[in-house]
């Protein structure tokens, strides 16, 4: 009898059993190249996509944390830094929010820049003039000076008639053209004969009068601006002005 090439059994009835078995199993599918790739650039995506979502919520998350300010105690901000003000007057409300001191506009005793002082004119006049004296009395008082300037209200003088306005004017634009002036009021000195002027002078203390004169003929002042005067508080008037 002959035998089955696959299952090596003896066939009967012309055929073996095997070949009906194995014509009734279908044959395995293979895969496609173009499922497995599909499925990989999927893995990929999803991979890609949770990194993204990743990263958005660690920056979120940094932001946040910037945005808030530290509470590490009343009055101070994340820093450590104390919020008391200036004048120890701290916050009160959590955050950082200092207080300032404000100090008051005083001129300089070294330098022709001339301080900003508020007000009308007439008040400004009298602020510069009442932080100059101090000065003034310390290093001119009984010398004589280069004057290069005296006005007064109602005055007329260069073509106008002098206001507080004109008069502040005259005396800033002397101030800003040489490096050191003060400004004096006639009153707070004997030595003038009206108490109601307003005279710019040079800062400098001269030995004579011909010393004074001698800086106003350097400097090319005209002669009705520009003389010698001595500044006493005491005693009169008189042999105190000596012009060019």
């Amino acid at each position: 009898m002959p035998f089955c090439s696959r299952c090596r059994r003896r066939i009967s009835g012309g055929s073996c059993p095997c070949a009906e078995s194995a014509e009734s199993v279908a044959p395995p599918v293979p895969r496609r190249a173009t499922d497995v790739t599909g499925r990989l650039a999927a893995r990929r995506a999803n991979r890609s996509v949770a990194l993204v979502f990743t990263a958005v919520v660690v920056v979120v998350g940094f932001v946040v944390a910037l945005a808030i300010p530290g509470r590490s105690g009343s009055g101070s901000s994340s820093s450590g830094y104390s919020a008391a003000g200036v004048n120890g007057v701290g916050s009160g409300s959590g955050g950082y929010q200092p207080t300032y001191q404000t100090y008051p506009d005083t001129p300089t005793t070294e330098t022709s820049t001339a301080p900003v002082y508020s007000g009308d004119a007439l008040d400004r006049l009298r602020q510069y003039a009442n932080s100059d004296l101090p000065a003034v009395r310390a290093t001119l008082e009984d010398h004589w000076v280069a004057q290069l300037s005296s006005k007064k209200v109602g005055l007329p003088a260069d073509g106008i008639i002098y206001d507080a306005p004109a008069i502040l004017q005259d005396h800033l634009g002397l101030r800003s053209r040489f490096t050191s002036v003060r400004l004096i009021r006639t009153a707070d000195w004997s030595s003038f004969k009206y108490p109601d002027f307003w005279v710019t002078v040079h800062d400098e203390p001269f030995g004579t009068a011909d010393d004074a004169n001698a800086w106003c003929d350097r400097n090319d002042l005209p002669k009705d601006d520009c003389y010698a005067k001595r500044l006493r508080s005491t005693g009169g008037y008189e042999g105190n002005t000596k012009v060019r």
